[in-house]
């Protein structure tokens, strides 16, 4: 996996919206002069270290990485910050500063330049503070790595990586399609439909009703009756 992709997966895996990994993206691309390669502070200078060594205050601490992580205390809070074990020295220091190389690793360089960002590390400036699901100020976003500096560039490159990411689907895995109410009468998906009353269900037997006596009962009452009439009208008629 390149660089740039395990950038775009750190951002994901750290809850970074599709606006703020471009700019992170734009970030890298910009500080890497566009290689998304892991680089030192004044690469392209002639007999680099030794320049660094004469000229910087804070070497050898200087920058690294994907984004320029420098001074002695940022290495130590990024080392912590990446769970780094402490390095077994006397007195015992964070394995960065100890051993200020390991920045240029990618693993380290890739969460340094997303976490760092998020967090604020470099200037006390986070991406929330300029990027959220309501606004995209690039342009003022470059005041979490450095100032103004080639801000209006570098809000150039956040566009296209954030044209780019919304065409890749940025963000869209974990979406859930939105479906519509059912009309009123319709059945709750997943429930059986009700049973009306005049279809008990193919699966429900029909309980058997009892017989009705009524008219056996009736007609016994018209024969007790007669038999009865006949009884006491019979002596009359023949008397």
């Amino acid at each position: 996996m390149s660089l740039k992709a395990q950038i775009i997966a750190e951002c994901s895996r750290q809850g970074l919206l599709r606006n703020q990994t471009a700019y992170v993206l734009a970030t890298g691309d910009w500080e890497t002069n566009h290689t998304f390669e892991p680089v030192r502070e004044a690469y392209w200078v002639k007999n680099a270290e030794a320049w660094r060594k004469a000229n910087l205050r804070y070497y050898p601490y200087y920058g690294r990485g994907l984004v320029q992580l420098t001074w002695e205390k940022n290495y130590a809070l990024a080392s912590d910050k990446l769970g780094l074990p402490m390095l077994l020295s006397n007195p015992p220091k964070p394995m960065l500063v100890g051993n200020p190389d390991l920045a240029l690793e990618p693993d380290n360089a890739v969460k340094i330049i997303v976490t760092g960002m998020k967090e604020g590390w470099f200037t006390g400036k986070k991406l929330s503070d300029y990027i959220t699901l309501r606004t995209s100020n690039f342009t003022g976003a470059r005041k979490i790595i450095n100032g103004t500096d080639k801000a209006s560039e570098i809000a150039e490159l956040a566009k296209n990586y954030d044209a780019e990411l919304k065409a890749s689907g940025y963000g869209q895995a974990n979406a859930k399609p939105i479906i519509p109410p059912p009309p009123p009468d319709a059945p709750i998906p997943g429930t059986p439909f009700p049973i009306q009353p005049d279809d008990p269900g193919t699966d429900t037997p029909v309980r058997p009703q009892p017989k009705s006596h009524t008219g056996v009962w009736v007609l016994g009452l018209i024969v007790v009756v007669a038999l009865v009439a006949i009884a006491i009208f019979t002596p009359i008629f023949k008397g």
